[in-house]
């Protein structure tokens, strides 16, 4: 029986999204009106992790019938987003809002994880149980967390509109986060009248 519950909670991990959306905050606007057309930027230091971030956005948003375009698409190779180049952006294409994409955390966790084995009776039992355990120890179980924070301006002001922290789970790569993170968010977006 203990067995079967082991290999269900296993199944059921093994199920679960890699990436999810674990909070989501958005500020209450009275009409709330439709984007048009949105600038997205990633701020992050490596540069194909920022483009994965911005191309799966740009995509995600232009599925959803919105006229978006990523920041390296419009500024020159290897310069930074600073506020003045963003607001010549703006001016520039007649941007109504923006998506920020910040990676926030990134850790790797170890845990070890005991050996297990059947039930035990007695001295003897015990022995014959405890034996093969001591001689094959557990394992370590490597997880690695990625937290990215995605934030929505309504361009004619200061103040996020919207917000979504999300986590991803053992990504082998940046596109593991940012394809199905862009999905989230879009949707999301749609789910909150923004697109």
């Amino acid at each position: 029986m203990t067995q079967k519950l082991a290999t269900l909670a296993v199944a059921l991990v093994a199920c679960a999204p890699a990436t999810k959306l674990s909070t989501v905050q958005v500020t209450p606007e009275t009409p709330r009106a439709k984007l048009r057309n949105v600038l997205v930027v990633g701020l992050v230091k490596d540069p194909a992790a920022r483009q994965s971030y911005e191309t799966e956005m740009v995509k995600a948003l232009r599925g959803a019938g919105v006229k978006a375009e990523s920041s390296q698409a419009l500024l020159p190779i290897g310069e930074v987003p600073t506020r003045e180049a963003l607001q010549r952006l703006v001016a520039e294409r007649e941007f109504d809002g923006a998506i920020i994409g910040m990676l926030v955390d990134s850790r790797t966790e170890v845990r070890a994880v005991p050996p297990s084995g059947p039930a035990y009776y007695g001295y003897y039992g015990y022995s014959g149980w405890a034996a093969p355990i001591a001689y094959s120890p557990g394992y370590l179980e490597t997880t690695t967390k990625v937290v990215v924070e995605t934030r929505l301006f309504r361009i004619a002001g200061d103040a996020p509109v919207f917000s979504a922290t999300s986590e991803s789970v053992d990504p082998s790569s940046a596109k593991d986060v940012t394809e199905p993170l862009a999905k989230l968010v879009v949707a999301q977006l749609r789910k909150d009248g923004f697109v």
